[in-house]
C-alpha cells in the first residue's frame, strides 16, 4: 500500500467490477462474464476468447483442419489415438 493512502482509498481504486462480452464460436454465441479490475478486463477477455478459439479449432467437426476432422477422416483406414487434451473433453 502507498503510505499516503488509506486502505479504503486503495480498495476503492482497485475495486473489481463485473464485465460481459459475447462472441460467436462453435455455431453459437459464447458469453463470458468477468469479475475483475477494469484495467485487466480487456486482457482477460482476450485470454478467454483465445482459449475458446483454440478449442474450436481443435474440436470443430465443421473445420476441415481441426484435429477431430483429421481423426474422422483417418478413422476408416487406421486406429487413431486422441491427444491428451482432446481425450479429457
Amino acid at each position: 500500500l502507498d503510505g499516503d493512502m488509506s486502505v479504503d482509498q486503495h480498495t476503492a481504486m482497485f475495486r473489481p467490477s463485473v464485465f460481459h462480452d459475447s462472441r460467436p464460436a462453435m455455431g453459437t454465441d459464447f458469453d463470458v462474464w468477468l469479475v475483475a479490475d477494469s484495467s485487466r478486463a480487456k486482457e482477460l477477455f482476450e485470454i478467454a476468447f483465445a482459449e475458446i478459439d483454440r478449442i474450436d479449432a481443435s474440436l470443430s467437426s465443421y473445420r476441415a483442419t481441426s484435429e477431430i476432422s483429421r481423426i474422422n477422416r483417418r478413422a476408416t483406414v487406421e486406429r487413431e489415438s486422441l491427444p491428451s487434451r482432446q481425450a479429457m473433453v
